[in-house]
C-alpha cells in the first residue's frame, strides 16, 4: 500500500548526524495511519541542490524542492518493504528512513 502526502512541511531532525523528516499517510487507511519518513543526510546531500550547501541551515529547503521525489521513493519503499520495527518511532508513528540508495536511478 503507498504512501500519500499530508501538506506538513519538512522538518529537521537533529542528531549526530542530522537527517530531514516529514510526516506521510498510508493510503486508504482508516482512521488515517501515518508513517515518519527520515530522509538520511546522505540521502539529502544527493539530490539536486545547484548553489546551496548541504547542511542543517539548508537542508530542510533542499528536501523541500525535492519533496516529490523523496515522497515517491518513500511511497515505493514502503509499498516494497513496509517499516522496519528496529528504526522505532516518532511522534508515535512508525519511522521509513531514507537512505541515498532508495533514491530512483
Amino acid at each position: 500500500m503507498p504512501l500519500i502526502s499530508v501538506s506538513r512541511p519538512m522538518t529537521l531532525v537533529k542528531g549526530a548526524p542530522w537527517s530531514v523528516g516529514v510526516c506521510m499517510q498510508i493510503a486508504n487507511s482508516e482512521p488515517g495511519h501515518f508513517v515518519w519518513v527520515i530522509a538520511t543526510y546522505e540521502c539529502v546531500e544527493d539530490l539536486d541542490h545547484p548553489g546551496q550547501i548541504a547542511d542543517q541551515s539548508n537542508a530542510t529547503n533542499i528536501a523541500e524542492s525535492n519533496r516529490a521525489l523523496l515522497e515517491q521513493a518513500a511511497s515505493a519503499k514502503f509499498d516494497e518493504k513496509g517499516v522496519d520495527p528496529k528504526e522505532g518511532t516518532q511522534e508515535g508513528q512508525p519511522i521509513l528512513r531514507l537512505h541515498s540508495y532508495d533514491l530512483p536511478g
